[in-house]
């Protein structure tokens, strides 16, 4: 019998149009079936038998990633690539339609090996949010992206 090695959530690294990034956290990865009949009965039968008839009706595309990172004094290229996407009467460059690129989230063994690739098609950041600001905390501050992902793959190493 094969022994059965479980994964860590802790050994990941994250691409972003072939470039790697720091992160602290990736989270948000959800991939949900529609369904169609699921909800109502579509007839009744002897001994009033209801029958009932799901069918599948795709799956949910557009979903959302969310990336966090500690922010770093000399690092800003995460926020770059945000503001990038920004229309100009906001602030930004307003080159929305050269914002989409693919992402990977790479899981990794114990021993440094890959194990699984999350493949992430046609991202676009959509979302930008600072953590708290507190004069009493004790954690490091962080920025959060909102990525909108077409589509996910899972691939085993």
């Amino acid at each position: 019998m094969a022994d059965l090695l479980t994964i860590s959530s802790n050994r990941f690294s994250f691409k972003y149009g072939g470039t790697e990034y720091p992160l602290l956290k990736v989270s948000g990865i959800n991939i949900q079936a529609k369904t169609a009949g699921h909800g109502k009965p579509i007839a009744s039968t002897a001994k009033a038998q209801m029958t009932r008839n799901t069918t599948s009706t795709g799956y949910y595309n557009n979903q959302d990633v969310t990336i966090t990172a500690v922010i770093e004094d000399k690092n800003k290229k995460l926020f770059d690539l945000f503001k990038k996407g920004m229309p100009a009467t906001y602030g930004g460059d307003g080159k929305w339609s050269q914002c989409f690129t693919d992402g990977s989230i790479e899981i990794f063994d114990a021993d440094a090996k890959l194990v699984i690739t999350y493949n992430l098609k046609q991202c676009q950041m959509v979302g930008y949010e600072v953590s708290e600001f507190n004069v009493g905390g004790q954690d490091f501050l962080t920025e959060t992206f909102t990525l909108n992902v077409e589509s996910v793959e899972r691939k085993q190493s």
